[in-house]
């Protein structure tokens, strides 16, 4: 399977976001559950809406041992320390080791809401990551990668598992085509 570092697609399929830029658009819903030893790159992004701890809000990348990759529509107005990373769970909400947020990049250009251009964000970690089987960086294609249209890529996350539906606590694939 091909394995593409799609931020806005892991936090497209992840579950509510805080507050949604994008109440109209077309979510990937569904899939099968997984298992992060399949996914081990991928990161539950948990924010606290301050009375009930962190729960799981948005998905992510690892991309190093300090930084996950985003999607900058999760951050907006929102303090990084209302966020922490779970890491090395098939879980949400359980499990796997999870990290206090240090700090928040979002891309300079990125103009909320009006659109999904630049909608990517870094966030920072306090701590190392230590890789394992059930963690590891994402793999990152090279700057003359071209994916065509048309081509098999996969989603994961811990999104809705129906339209209007509920968030999946197990991470979840699904096989989807590029355009």
């Amino acid at each position: 399977r091909t394995l593409i570092v799609l931020a806005l697609v892991a936090a497209a399929f992840a579950a509510e976001v805080p507050s949604d830029p994008y109440p109209n658009a077309q979510r990937i819903v569904g899939g099968t559950v997984t298992d992060i030893s399949q996914w081990p790159e991928m990161a539950a992004l948990l924010f606290s809406w301050g009375t009930t701890g962190h729960r799981q809000s948005c998905g992510g990348t690892i991309l190093n041992q300090r930084s996950i990759l985003s999607a900058a529509h999760c951050f907006v107005g929102h303090a990084t320390a209302r966020w922490q990373v779970r890491l090395g769970s098939t879980n949400a909400n359980s499990g796997g080791s999870v990290f206090t947020t240090q700090q928040l990049i979002n891309h300079p250009q990125y103009n909320s809401p009006a659109r999904y251009d630049n909608d990517v964000a870094i966030l920072r970690v306090v701590g190392t990551i230590n890789y394992g089987n059930n963690i590891r960086a994402g793999s990152i294609a090279g700057a003359n990668y071209n994916l065509g249209d048309n081509q098999v890529v996969w989603a994961t996350g811990w999104g809705l598992t129906s339209a209007g539906g509920s968030p999946s606590e197990q991470l979840r694939e699904v096989q989807i085509w590029s355009v």
